[in-house]
């Protein structure tokens, strides 16, 4: 292999940045269901990104929003979101990114995630630590009065109805807390200091791995509502914050759990 594996993943997601920024505005969305939108450039991009995979992982399995899974034996498979934040993508609305991560023995080794937008691409390896673009990111602890929150939310309807629950919580205990539509953007923002913590409910594997590699390797606690790994095949809840947020987030989601 020429190059190693995050050096691979910012060469991919560094193209697909320039890719969606120059396409950016798209307002042509498919509505696939309740909330969620699909877009040809979603379709386009995981095919890019699943391409550029298989030419240079060829043994490992590929699991992408948009398309059906690619079977392998190998231990070792990737997660693919190739927009996350569509909503904001097609509605002229600037916050979205593309994300992937590499899993072994069900641990994440690799991940990245690209911020058009931001003109940046953060990068994490499991044990060495995270970066955006060619610095290092470590978060510093703030206090819960100055952390602004992000917060995601799958579609079911008991998703909403929790997120709907906390919401004043939430908006009360901290500087502010908002809903902005991109989860893996969302993780690694709070990773590089900007938001102080993110509670996801309901959210697949591609919505939070990428970005959970970034903020853990920064720094931040990250865990399942439980308190135990964010990495767990299961889990699909999420608390990612600076030491001191995190520990209030998690008494706030233990009802959730």
């Amino acid at each position: 292999m020429s190059m190693g594996k995050r050096a691979f993943i910012k060469q991919v997601l560094d193209d697909v940045g320039q890719r969606l920024n120059r396409e950016f505005p798209v307002r042509q969305a498919t509505q696939k269901e309740p909330h969620e939108f699909v877009t040809e450039q979603d379709k386009q991009t995981e095919s890019y990104i699943r391409d550029k995979i298989q030419s240079n992982y060829p043994d490992d399995g590929i699991i992408g929003e948009e398309h059906d899974d690619y079977n392998s034996s190998s231990d070792t498979y990737w997660v693919i979101d190739p927009i996350d934040g569509t909503t904001n993508y097609s509605h002229d609305i600037p916050f979205f990114c593309a994300a992937i991560a590499s899993i072994t023995d069900d641990t994440v080794t690799h991940s990245g995630v690209v911020s058009p937008m931001h003109e940046s691409t953060w990068t994490a390896v499991n044990g060495e630590g995270a970066w955006r673009d060619d610095s290092v990111v470590r978060v510093d602890d703030v206090s819960s009065s100055d952390a602004v929150l992000g917060f995601c939310h799958g579609s079911e309807d008991t998703h909403v109805d929790w997120v709907s629950q906390h919401y004043s919580t939430l908006k009360s205990s901290y500087a502010d807390a908002r809903q902005f539509g991109a989860a893996d953007l969302e993780i690694a923002l709070t990773g590089s200091g900007s938001l102080g913590g993110f509670i996801g409910k309901g959210i697949k594997p591609w919505d939070f791995l990428p970005g959970c590699l970034i903020a853990d390797e920064a720094g931040c606690a990250v865990t399942g509502f439980d308190g135990e790994s964010w990495m767990s095949s299961e889990n699909e809840n999420v608390v990612v914050g600076a030491p001191s947020v995190h520990e209030d987030l998690l008494d706030l989601v233990s009802d959730g759990r």
